[in-house]
């Protein structure tokens, strides 16, 4: 069936060239006896399943379980000049100059397909990048739940020594700035879950048929 028109038949070994993981990182399947005999489908975005017949639901957090906190990212730009790239989940942002503002950081990373909605905060300075004071950007994801796979900096044209670091681990990512101010990531402890938990999802519409509660019914699709 072609995958539905909704996808790709390729091979395993093209399926490893043109896939990135969940952590942004390329997979290797160049080698092994079966990469050029069995194919499988290489869905487009919103759809799913072996034959990329299943429209996908959205999801998000269970509106009837209080608490938890959105994911903050830290992130560190040691450069003068250039262009660098973030990835997300296997997907890349537009470019982003050495001395991009907030606004334009914010919107780079709102390019990532998914990504939704984040807000951006410099701990000093105007430019996201600097090689002499020590400027940490704080990234927090308003419309992604859960524990997230972190940012994945690549560079373009940056000067040869610059460095750009992330820190996604709640346990182990401690930046410090120009101030000594120290910055910790935070884990999203959010649920993730299809519908938020709070419906069925219809996989040949992509929609949520949402759970009857009280005397209402949960609002949205």
């Amino acid at each position: 069936n072609k995958c539905h028109n909704k996808g790709m038949c390729v091979s395993y070994r093209q399926m490893a060239l043109s896939t990135l993981n969940s952590h942004s990182q390329k997979y290797r399947y160049h080698h092994v006896w079966d990469a050029d005999k069995i194919y499988g489908c290489l869905c487009d975005d919103d759809y799913t399943g072996y034959d990329c017949s299943l429209r996908i639901c959205s999801s998000g957090d269970d509106p009837l379980t209080p608490g938890g906190v959105q994911e903050m990212q830290l992130f560190y730009c040691n450069a003068i000049s250039g262009h660098f790239v973030l990835y997300y989940d296997g997907k890349v942002s537009k470019t982003i100059s050495a001395v991009a503002t907030k606004m334009e950081v914010k919107r780079a990373v709102e390019s990532i397909p998914n990504v939704g909605y984040v807000t951006v905060e410099f701990s000093e300075g105007t430019t996201v990048c600097n090689n002499v004071s020590k400027n940490i950007v704080q990234i927090t994801f308003l419309d992604l739940f859960g524990p997230l796979p972190p940012l994945v900096p690549t560079r373009i044209d940056t000067n040869e020594d610059a460095t750009l670091t992330v820190g996604a681990d709640d346990t182990t990512s401690k930046m410090i700035d120009s101030f000594g101010n120290s910055f910790f990531a935070i884990k999203g402890t959010k649920e993730n879950g299809v519908c938020s938990n709070r419906g069925i999802c219809d996989h040949s519409t992509g929609t949520c048929l949402c759970f009857d509660t009280f005397d209402g019914k949960y609002a949205g699709s």
